[in-house]
């Protein structure tokens, strides 16, 4: 019997496995180029791998490494603000950007396919499709679809992250706002008060080193919006917040940003004292 493998494709000379060969030097040698930020020429290596991808029998093909192939060809195309070329590789996040919440859908929905054939079914590369999907419901007020994606996503995303990570708390907010926008606050608060304590538990673990000011500073916006959502804009623990968020920036030495917050706890904190207990 003839072994397939070994056989020479009659298109190119070559076994499917010395194909595989190349196919894994040419995405080693674009991964190398990438690290180095020598994107111009990573490129050239990405494409040739999903080129020789497309020789291969489509039983056969990886459909998990073309998808990583794609989303590092888009990433490159979006630091260098190529959208028409991004479009091309990652075309739901882009159609999702410049407001075409419809072919977004689409698009989304092939990849989910794609995923969810070639990927087992809690991979967390499925959740964040999960995610991307609730999210173009949301945005065209189709509120119980976004509701059950987001809950699939937030299911996939404890069983592999636990319940206690940023990703996770994004999950809940997002399930939350899917909750108010129909009118069931009771549910919208709670999911959010979990988005809330998570972030609060994370914002507790980090150090105050100039490096990671900014991912403080980002945590306690975050925190500052849910707490709005919950309790309005007088609260005292967004005063606090906003004094965490100056403090954050004075180390930073951005005074101007810094005074500001200030003046914004300062000003809930008179609020408060003036109004009627």
């Amino acid at each position: 019997m003839v072994d397939p493998i070994s056989t020479p494709n009659m298109a190119t000379g070559y076994s499917e496995s010395e194909i595989f060969q190349k196919i894994q030097f040419l995405c080693a040698e674009g991964e190398k180029k990438y690290i180095d930020q020598d994107n111009q020429n990573a490129i050239p290596n990405y494409q040739q791998a999903l080129d020789q991808i497309q020789l291969l029998p489509k039983k056969d093909t990886d459909l998990e490494l073309q998808y990583k192939i794609n989303l590092r060809i888009t990433d490159i195309y979006i630091q260098h603000n190529e959208w028409s070329q991004a479009n091309k590789f990652s075309p739901g996040d882009i159609k999702r950007m410049t407001g075409d919440e419809s072919g977004a859908l689409s698009d989304f929905a092939t990849s989910l396919d794609m995923k969810l054939k070639s990927l087992d079914g809690d991979n967390l590369s499925i959740g964040d499709t999960y995610h991307k999907v609730g999210r173009t419901y949301f945005s065209q007020k189709e509120y119980n679809k976004a509701l059950s994606i987001c809950q699939k996503a937030l299911k996939i995303r404890i069983n592999k992250l636990g319940d206690c990570d940023l990703i996770v708390a994004q999950s809940y907010h997002n399930i939350g706002l899917a909750y108010n926008s129909p009118g069931m606050y009771n549910d919208a608060i709670n999911m959010n008060k979990k988005s809330l304590e998570i972030n609060l538990a994370k914002l507790g673990l980090l150090h105050r080193s100039t490096k990671q000011n900014n991912q403080v500073i980002l945590m306690l916006q975050k925190a500052i919006d849910i707490l709005t959502f919950n309790y309005g804009e007088n609260h005292r623990n967004i005063a606090n917040t906003y004094t965490e968020v100056a403090t954050c920036y004075r180390h930073l030495h951005q005074d101007n940003l810094a005074a500001n917050m200030r003046q914004k706890a300062d000003s809930i904190r008179k609020d408060l004292q003036n109004s009627p207990h």
